[in-house]
C-alpha cells in the first residue's frame, strides 16, 4: 500500500487525501466519455450513410445555433445553483433525450431524422457536460491542485474514449452476427449516462466553493462574459485565438470527413475506420494527459503552453495541403484534435481557475460555448462559400482553397497567442481577478 501511495505521489502527483475526489470525478468523466464516443461514432456514420457530406455543414450550423441558445439559458443558472446538483440534473436530461431517441428508432421513424437528432444530442453533450463538469472541478480544487490533478482526472476521460471507441469499432461485426443494427447502441448510451448521476452522490460531502452570484438575465450574463475577456488582456487575446482555431478545426474536420466519404461508402466500414483511427489517437492521449501535460505546464509555464495548439494547427494544415489523400486528412485531423484536447483544453481549464467563483461559470460558458460555436459557424460558412464558388474556378480544387484559408487563420491564431504571452503577467493584477487574488498569492500565479 505504501508503494502504491508513493507511486501515485511520484508519477501522478495525487496525495492520499485527494484520492477519493480524483477517482469519483475521474469515473464520472469516464462514463460520459464512453457515451460521447459511442454516440458520436454512430451519429456521424449514420448521417453520412443517409445524407451527403455537404449537408453536414447545414447540420453544424444548426448545432452551433442550438448551443448558443441553450448556453444562454444555461448561463442563467450555472452561477446561481449548486454545480453538483446541476451535474445530476444534466445527466438525467441526457438520459431522457436518448430514451426518446430510442423510441424513435424503435417505431421506425426516418433514419435521416433519427441520425440528425443524434448528431444534435452529441454536440449538446460535447459542450454542456464538460462545461458544468470542469466548473465543478474548479470549485472543488485550488489553483495548485488544478495544475496537478486536472491532467490525471482528464486521463480517465481518455480511457473512457478508448473503451467507447473499442465498442464502436467492434459493434458492426458483433451486431451483424446478431442481425441487429447500430441503433441498439442507444441503450448502452443511456446506461452510461446513468452512471455519472449515481456517482455524483459520492461527492456529497466534498467541500465545494459556492458562488454568491445574484439573479441575472441572459443579456447580463453574456455581457459579463464579454466584458471579462475584453478587460483582461490575456483572456482577450486568447478569445481571438480560440475563434480562429475553431474555424481551423472545422476546416480540418470537414476535410477529413470528405476524404473518408470518398473512400468508404457503407456505414459499417466508416464506423470501424473512424473508431480505429480515434482509438490510436486516444491511446496516445492517455499518456499525454496523465504524464506530460501537467509537467509541460509546470516546466514551460501556462502562457507558453497555449502556443502548442496554433503551432500544430499550422503544421496539420500544411500536412493536408502537401500530401493529399485520406492518410494525411486523417492524420492532420487526429493530431490537431490531440493537441486541442490533450494540451490546449487542459491549459484553458487551468487558466479559468483564476476567474472568481461568482462569475467563473458565465466566463467559462462564454469561452467554451459561445466562442467555439461562433467559430464553427464561421468555418461552416467559409467552407460552404468555397464549395459554391469552386465551379467558377475549376483550375483549383475546393479543398485547396479552404485549406489555404485555414493555414492563414492558423497563423493568425498563433500571432494572437504570442500577443497574449506579452500581457500575461500584467493581466494577473487586473481588477476582475481581484476576489480570486484574495485567496491566492500573486507570486504563485506568476509562476504558472
Amino acid at each position: 500500500m505504501l508503494r502504491v501511495t508513493r507511486w501515485l505521489h511520484t508519477f501522478l502527483r495525487v496525495r492520499p487525501e485527494e484520492m477519493r475526489l480524483v477517482l469519483v470525478m475521474g469515473f464520472i468523466l469516464f462514463f460520459n466519455s464512453i457515451a460521447l464516443q459511442v454516440s458520436n461514432i454512430v451519429s456521424i456514420s449514420g448521417f453520412l450513410s443517409e445524407v451527403s457530406i455537404n449537408n453536414i455543414l447545414v447540420l453544424w450550423i444548426i448545432e452551433m445555433l442550438l448551443i448558443i441558445v441553450s448556453t444562454a439559458a444555461q448561463s442563467l443558472i450555472v452561477d446561481r445553483f449548486n454545480r453538483l446538483t446541476l451535474l445530476r440534473w444534466m445527466s438525467l436530461v441526457f438520459v431522457s433525450l436518448y430514451v426518446i431517441l430510442a423510441i424513435m428508432f424503435a417505431i421506425g421513424l426516418p433514419s435521416w431524422l433519427n441520425y440528425s437528432l443524434l448528431c444534435l444530442f452529441v454536440d449538446q453533450q460535447l459542450y454542456f457536460f464538460p462545461a458544468i463538469y470542469w466548473i465543478l472541478a474548479n470549485d472543488m480544487t485550488d489553483m495548485s491542485q488544478a495544475k496537478r490533478l486536472f491532467p490525471v482526472i482528464a486521463s480517465f476521460g481518455v480511457i473512457g474514449d478508448v473503451v467507447g471507441l473499442g465498442i464502436s469499432a467492434a459493434a458492426p461485426t458483433i451486431l451483424n452476427f446478431l442481425h441487429l443494427n447500430s441503433s441498439v447502441l442507444i441503450y448502452l448510451i443511456i446506461a452510461a449516462f446513468l452512471c455519472p448521476f449515481l456517482l455524483s452522490f459520492l461527492l456529497k460531502r466534498t467541500h465545494t466553493r459556492q458562488s454568491n452570484a445574484q439573479s441575472t438575465t441572459v443579456r447580463d450574463s453574456l455581457t459579463e462574459g464579454i466584458k471579462f475577456v475584453e478587460e483582461v488582456p490575456s483572456f482577450r487575446y486568447l478569445m481571438l485565438s480560440m475563434i480562429a482555431i475553431a474555424v481551423v478545426m472545422t476546416i480540418i474536420e470537414y476535410h477529413f470527413l470528405a476524404a473518408t466519404e470518398a473512400v468508404y461508402s457503407s456505414m459499417d466500414n466508416f464506423q470501424t475506420f473512424y473508431s480505429l483511427i480515434f482509438l490510436a489517437q486516444t491511446i496516445v492521449a492517455i499518456g499525454l494527459q496523465a504524464f506530460v501535460t501537467g509537467r509541460l505546464i509546470d516546466r514551460f509555464g501556462l502562457k507558453n503552453t497555449f502556443v502548442v495548439m496554433p503551432l500544430f494547427a499550422v503544421g496539420c494544415i500544411g500536412w493536408a495541403l502537401g500530401f493529399p489523400g485520406i492518410g494525411s486528412a486523417a492524420g492532420s485531423y487526429l493530431v490537431a484534435k490531440l493537441s486541442l484536447n490533450s494540451v490546449d483544453d487542459i491549459a484553458r481549464k487551468t487558466l479559468q481557475s483564476l476567474v472568481p467563483e461568482e462569475r467563473r461559470g458565465r466566463v467559462s460558458m462564454f469561452m467554451d460555448s459561445y466562442l467555439f460555436a461562433s467559430g464553427v459557424i464561421l468555418g461552416a460558412v467559409i467552407i460552404g462559400l468555397v464549395l459554391l464558388i469552386s465551379p467558377h474556378i475549376p483550375s483549383i480544387a475546393p479543398d485547396i482553397i479552404y485549406l489555404i484559408i485555414g493555414s492563414i487563420l492558423a497563423l493568425v491564431a498563433l500571432w494572437w497567442i504570442l500577443r497574449m504571452r506579452t500581457v500575461y503577467e500584467s493581466s494577473l493584477f487586473n481588477w476582475r481577478l481581484k476576489r480570486r487574488q484574495r485567496t491566492a498569492s500573486i507570486i504563485d500565479k506568476l509562476s504558472i
